[in-house]
């Protein structure tokens, strides 16, 4: 694409002329971008080269790229943030977290088992999840005194317009426990220290993320809020 000032017989090193630098560190600043040289070409006419829209080109690139990195870089920051706050409890502890207001996507579920995620996850894609989020996915239940009604539910990032199986789940202080199997079925024994005399609450289960993580079988934060 580029002729050099001079080949080196013996290495086929190519050495280019001072005023080509800018184009040789443009060209490579484009090949780190993932940017084809066949791109580059479009942007030549003979031995002329539009700088601007090149570097238009290149600016628009290099946002994105950084926007990936940044997006990424989050969801690497709030998963450590996770590990660092399931660290905090041992195996069984009951413990208290403030837990912001949350959306969740439900599916209505008789029972809770492997296989109840499998629509829902077909149904929640963008724009509610953008790449990066560290939203979570799991088993949502609601107890009262007419019975219980069970969900499998993925979160999403933002409250949308239209409400169809949308739950919007409360904020405030709930109690939590980490376990090694589904409690979700158990919880009022589980809590029953924080739940005597509640005829209504929530519970939620959700995989945690822990410093030594089992991929077939994490372990789970259950969670409970009276109603």
């Amino acid at each position: 694409m580029l002729k050099p000032a001079y080949i080196d017989p013996d290495t086929s090193y190519r050495y280019y002329d001072y005023d080509q630098i800018y184009l040789v560190e443009l060209i490579q600043i484009c090949i780190q971008l993932d940017i084809q040289l066949s791109e580059l070409k479009k942007y030549m006419t003979g031995d002329i080269i539009d700088y601007s829209a090149l570097l238009s080109f290149g600016e628009k690139i290099a946002k994105q790229k950084l926007s990936a990195v940044e997006r990424s870089l989050r969801f690497i920051v709030s998963v450590q943030e996770r590990i660092e706050q399931a660290d905090e409890h041992s195996q069984g502890e009951i413990y208290i977290r403030q837990i912001h207001e949350k959306y969740f996507l439900v599916k209505p579920v008789s029972g809770f088992d492997d296989d109840v995620f499998g629509e829902l996850l077909k149904s929640n894609h963008t724009p509610y999840n953008p790449v990066g989020e560290l939203l979570e996915y799991g088993l949502f239940a609601e107890i009262t005194a007419d019975g219980i009604k069970r969900y499998a539910f993925t979160e999403i990032a933002e409250k949308p317009n239209k409400l169809d199986n949308i739950r919007v789940i409360p904020s405030g202080e709930y109690y939590c426990k980490v376990t090694p199997k589904s409690e979700i079925e158990n919880a009022k024994n589980t809590f029953s220290s924080v739940l005597q005399n509640t005829a209504a609450f929530l519970v939620i289960e959700t995989a945690m993320f822990t410093s030594k993580y089992k991929i077939d079988k994490p372990f789970q934060e259950v969670r409970v809020i009276r109603l």
